[in-house]
């Protein structure tokens, strides 16, 4: 997860350094080659999976409802997949327009916006790094609300390099939600690992990533609707919004209460 975290945090800021350097068709062909390495890395991989044995023929459709039922049925499980996928929804809306907001209203650079990503990068690593720190000042569930303010003030925050030292304020608001998004990040799938059983953690992944990831597309379409009628930075406050409002309702449901403060102590409910 922390790998995965990483890349996603550096490597947009690597990008639009790459883009500046050598412009944007060929830094696509070089990113292209990243995906053959890591079919090669692949092949170093000696070990072998160990698969559990079905205890009876199931098919895809049973093994999907069987996701479904285990996450929805679960009060925590099911409190954070519905709200951090409407949170991640404000999130995906704002993130491409942040973009736009960059090089047609700021008019920046792509060197001068990788930067800037790449500061946020490194508070994300920051937030990864202190992340158990921060769990264990305020507890498990008052991470979880309190990051997800973190992200959607960062996020509202964005629109304020229009008025003055634009750099300085686009930076700062990015890695407020870069440090945020790394601290929810990390302690999100923890939990949902710890509490979901050996046999059921494909399945479990599975059904998060339908819903969070399903939604990345649709909150980008409607994000770009928006930015065309109102404008981009607009659309940028909506996002953080409702990035905002989620974090109340994360707050009242059971993530939010959980007391725990490390993902060890919670007890695994098979």
């Amino acid at each position: 997860q922390m790998t995965f975290s990483l890349s996603n945090l550096i490597v947009p800021g690597l990008a639009g350094i790459l883009i500046q350097a050598v412009g944007a068709a060929r830094a696509i062909a070089a990113n292209s080659v990243s995906f053959v390495d890591s079919a090669l890395l692949l092949t170093l991989i000696g070990a072998e999976p160990r698969i559990e044995p079905a205890k009876s023929a199931t098919s895809l459709r049973d093994d999907i409802g069987e996701g479904l039922r285990w996450v929805f049925q679960h009060p925590v499980l099911r409190s954070q997949l519905v709200w951090l996928t409407l949170g991640g929804l404000g999130f995906f809306l704002a993130l491409p327009v942040t973009l736009v907001y960059i090089y047609n209203v700021l008019h920046l650079t792509p060197a001068v916006a990788g930067g800037v990503l790449v500061l946020e990068g490194v508070a994300g690593v920051v937030g990864l790094a202190i992340a158990p720190r921060i769990v264990r000042h305020l507890s498990l569930g008052k991470t979880m609300w309190v990051s997800q303010v973190g992200m959607a003030v960062g996020i509202m925050a964005i629109p304020l390099a229009s008025f003055g030292q634009p750099v300085l304020l686009l930076a700062l608001a990015l890695m407020l939600t870069g440090f945020a998004d790394s601290v929810q990040d990390v302690n999100q799938v923890t939990l949902r690992q710890s509490l979901t059983p050996a046999r059921l953690q494909g399945r479990m992944n599975a059904t998060f990533r339908l819903f969070y990831w399903g939604s990345w597309p649709l909150a980008s379409f409607i994000g770009g609707a928006l930015a065309t009628w109102i404008g981009a930075a607009p659309t940028i406050v909506i996002g953080g919004g409702l990035s905002l409002l989620v974090a109340v309702f994360i707050a009242l449901s059971p993530l939010g209460r959980l007391k725990e403060r490390a993902t060890s102590e919670l007890i695994l409910e098979s």
